[in-house]
């Protein structure tokens, strides 16, 4: 417990230090490359700044998929029976979990033909997510959604999505981010806390971000060293930990 304190005491201030450092770093046994032509936006509400990527980078990530299906309805979406919203919800979540609550909202008003999720539509859908939540129709991980427990899943690059909440760093479920920074530390062993924060954010399709995408990212790194996922060694670069250091 002493040392997991100590690890987490070093990452800190190892990514408070590569803040400090020019834009340009390297990251152990690969090379990094600047994306400089690049179309998409920065993250909602961030400042718009580079972004490192790995050259030839082998970590596996996939399209985020946004549900796109239409219900026709004859009353208000907030006024179905909370057994058709639930039916709605679940296909939804099926294609997209695992999905913040906020986003189910608005997919939700987007598959029944509304441009956006009012009070009303949101308070819908929340009480129909957390019926179908305790009576075990789907899993609920603080407020994302999917349809049954996950262990871990594969970072979805949003830089095609439709709906640009999806880049908002609040709307990305730390599962998803652990995921991605679990798969960077065992493909470059050794790598350095402030560039496996920069290859996750670009295996979710981010290639310019700010401050607020750093923090998400930083923050699943501290929780997983607190943990003893990952421990800190020579110089303070990323390993994952085996059952010999324990």
């Amino acid at each position: 417990f002493k040392r997991r304190n100590e690890e987490l005491t070093r990452v800190i201030a190892a990514i408070e230090a590569a803040r400090a450092l020019p834009p340009v770093t390297r990251a152990p046994a690969t090379e990094l490359r600047e994306i400089v032509d690049d179309p998409m936006p920065a993250a909602h509400g961030e400042a718009d700044t580079h972004v490192l990527a790995f050259a030839g980078s082998t970590n596996p990530s996939c399209a985020y998929v946004e549900a796109s299906f239409v219900e026709q309805l004859s009353v208000e979406p907030h006024q179905l029976r909370r057994s058709d919203r639930v039916a709605i919800l679940m296909r939804i979540v099926e294609i997209e979990g695992p999905i913040h609550r906020e986003e189910v909202g608005r997919r939700y008003a987007t598959v029944c033909g509304k441009d956006r999720a009012g009070n009303r539509i949101q308070e819908a859908v929340t009480e129909a997510l957390l019926h179908a939540a305790n009576v075990g129709w789907l899993h609920a991980a603080g407020p994302f959604y999917s349809r049954e427990a996950l262990l871990e899943c594969v970072p979805r690059d949003r830089s095609a999505c439709r709906s640009t909440t999806l880049r908002k760093p609040e709307m990305l479920p730390p599962i998803e981010i652990q995921t991605g920074l679990r798969n960077v530390v065992a493909d470059h062993v050794g790598v350095e806390p402030a560039a496996a924060v920069v290859e996750v954010a670009r295996m979710m399709g981010f290639h310019r971000t700010g401050a607020e995408l750093h923090r998400a990212i930083e923050d699943q790194l501290r929780d997983m060293l607190g943990v003893g996922a990952f421990l800190l060694r020579n110089g303070n670069r990323l390993y994952l930990a085996d059952k010999t250091d324990e």
